[in-house]
């Protein structure tokens, strides 16, 4: 059964919560709802709201035992490491991302959301929509996130060891780019990796003037 299935014209709604009460209820009966899948996305805050509270656990447990799949993001710091191994306990799958804020919440049927995240009060409205047009574009922006975000193991091992994260930060001015490469190859010092797209790309990089350049730099360097 679809949501526009479950859900009549005249029983369709979108509700601005502005007491605490109130959106507790709401969030309860949310997670009530949940049959076969619940897609969440929280702040760093999300994650020991939802372990101290009994209520919120217990309804994540029920939910998951009923069968449904429940997918989890949240930015894990050293602060909430500790709730999200618990809360990983009780859900399908957990992930990291930098920066989130607010929450994106999506059940088979509902769409939960706010700005920001408190345990005492509400800073902002919770949003409340069970309109099918709003859950389909809430699970599209949960999608988006998904994709960008990284498992949950990779976090723990980074945070725990205290591993510094590699990346390369994307650049689209072909400056830019011919600069960090130069940067990189002059900062290596035994041997470089590279990997190319075609035989031709790496000709031409071989004999492009930059990467001369950095040979006759190499070699100066050398005597």
């Amino acid at each position: 059964m679809n949501i526009s299935e479950q859900t009549t014209l005249h029983d369709r709604k979108t509700d601005l919560i502005y007491d605490m009460d109130t959106a507790v209820s709401y969030g309860i009966r949310f997670l009530e709802n949940v049959s076969e899948r619940m897609d969440i996305c929280v702040d760093k805050n999300g994650p020991s709201i939802i372990v101290k509270s009994d209520i919120y656990k217990s309804n994540y447990v029920k939910a998951k035992n009923r069968g449904a799949k429940i997918r989890f993001i949240t930015e894990i710091t050293k602060e909430n490491i500790q709730y999200c191994k618990k809360l990983g306990e009780f859900v399908s799958e957990l992930r990291h991302l930098d920066g989130v804020k607010g929450s994106v919440c999506v059940n088979n049927s509902e769409f939960l959301g706010m700005s920001t995240w408190n345990e005492t009060k509400l800073l902002n409205p919770v949003i409340y929509s069970n309109e099918k047009e709003v859950i389909e574009q809430q699970r599209y922006i949960f999608e988006m996130f998904w994709k960008k975000a990284e498992p949950i193991t990779q976090k723990l091992r980074e945070i725990e060891e205290g591993i510094v994260p590699e990346f390369m930060e994307s650049r689209n001015s072909p400056v830019d780019i011919q600069n960090k490469v130069i940067d990189l190859l002059k900062s290596a010092e035994s041997e470089i990796l590279v990997i190319m797209s075609t035989s031709k790309a790496f000709h031409r990089q071989t004999e492009c003037f930059f990467i001369k350049r950095v040979r006759k730099h190499q070699t100066m360097d050398n005597y």
